[in-house]
């Protein structure tokens, strides 16, 4: 568990096999959205752009060194999962 921006991340509720793809962004808390951030440049992502994406480990590390508010998984049509 991480606490950042009194919010608490479970990373070890996260299913194993989501942290196997690379769909993971960092973001921020700005007027009530959550704008997606690339974790690996700290420059606005978008959920379209794959090259935007990072590992869930990328998206930890950048998350946990702080000035982001959370992690998020970007899903995508071609996944077998919603959330």
């Amino acid at each position: 568990m991480v606490v950042s921006n009194n919010i608490e991340v479970k990373l070890n509720s996260i299913p194993e096999e989501l942290t196997l793809l690379v769909q993971w962004v960092v973001w921020n808390g700005i007027s009530n959205k959550k704008v997606p951030v690339d974790p690996k440049t700290g420059k606005p992502a978008s959920v379209s752009d794959p090259s935007c994406w990072s590992s869930f480990d990328e998206a930890v590390s950048a998350y946990q060194a702080g000035g982001y508010s959370g992690i998020g998984f970007v899903f995508t049509k071609n996944d077998p999962y919603v959330g």
